[in-house]
């Protein structure tokens, strides 16, 4: 199995790291359990570029940006970055189609991190209820409950 983590875990993984354990929430603490077991079975775990985006986004907001920055970076350092590419571009805009004629709302980026998993067959780690609309085909697990 290959998983690609939402932007809601990469957040819950960076803020852990830098955490005692004691002071980590426990979306953080269970989220990190997780990780690490699948990355000590030298398990690749992915994330969007689309993620690394909205990470960017959150530390130029932040009060601490170059803080911030760092432990975007030091999340870069241990995942995968996958890319978009033409056929995933597409792939995006045929499920987008099939939700607008479903009546069915996403936001573009939390849909495009969906397609990102399922175009590339990873699972979808994510605790956004959002992704609830995504079809069914799509995997989707939680590490953070």
């Amino acid at each position: 199995m290959s998983y690609l983590l939402d932007t809601n875990h990469c957040v819950y993984l960076k803020n852990a790291y830098f955490k005692r354990p004691e002071r980590r929430t426990v979306f953080e603490t269970k989220t990190l359990a997780r990780f690490e077991r699948h990355h000590s079975l030298s398990e690749p775990i992915y994330v969007s570029v689309v993620s690394i985006a909205e990470l960017y986004f959150g530390a130029e907001r932040s009060a601490y940006k170059e803080k911030n920055f760092r432990k975007v970076e030091f999340l870069k350092d241990r995942v995968t970055i996958v890319d978009l590419s033409d056929g995933l571009w597409r792939f995006f805009a045929s499920t987008k189609a099939e939700l607008v004629r479903r009546g069915k709302g996403i936001t573009d980026f939390d849909l495009l991190i969906a397609c990102t998993a399922h175009f590339h067959g990873h699972i979808l780690v994510s605790n956004d209820s959002d992704h609830q609309v995504i079809p069914e085909a799509f995997l989707l697990e939680n590490w953070s409950v």
